[in-house]
């Protein structure tokens, strides 16, 4: 098992490659897959935001904006944080943006359960608007 195994359950299509009305379902899927036990199924584990292989070997992934399907779609240019993230279905649907808190859980005790839990209420409510 290795990153790519990871990558091809949690992580099968880029950020930037997936429509605005998948974002969040992606995003779910992503995040799923950062429980330490999953990750060590995969030979990985979490190294502060990188998901990175037990030996060292092999490359990384960067658990950010880049690889964010919400990001990709949604983020403005504008430098103000909060301004940047206004269109986001996660502060949308839920009235919180990822850096209010769930990010935090993930980055500093790689906890993915707070974003998930937004991410599920994200898509809920999207699936609602149909």
């Amino acid at each position: 098992m290795s990153l790519k195994s990871w990558k091809k359950i949690y992580y099968p299509v880029p950020a930037k490659k997936v429509s605005k009305r998948n974002a969040i379902a992606h995003s779910l899927r992503k995040w799923q897959g950062l429980f330490r036990s999953i990750l060590r199924e995969h030979g990985l584990r979490r190294d502060g935001v990188d998901i990175v292989g037990c030996k060292g070997e092999g490359t990384t992934f960067g658990v950010g904006a880049d690889n964010c399907a919400l990001c990709a779609r949604y983020i403005s240019t504008v430098s103000d944080e909060h301004r940047r993230c206004a269109e986001c279905p996660l502060l949308e649907f839920t009235g919180e943006g990822c850096r209010d808190g769930q990010w935090t859980a993930f980055s500093l005790c790689g906890n993915p359960r707070p974003m998930i839990k937004a991410l599920k209420k994200a898509l809920a409510a999207q699936q609602k608007e149909k």
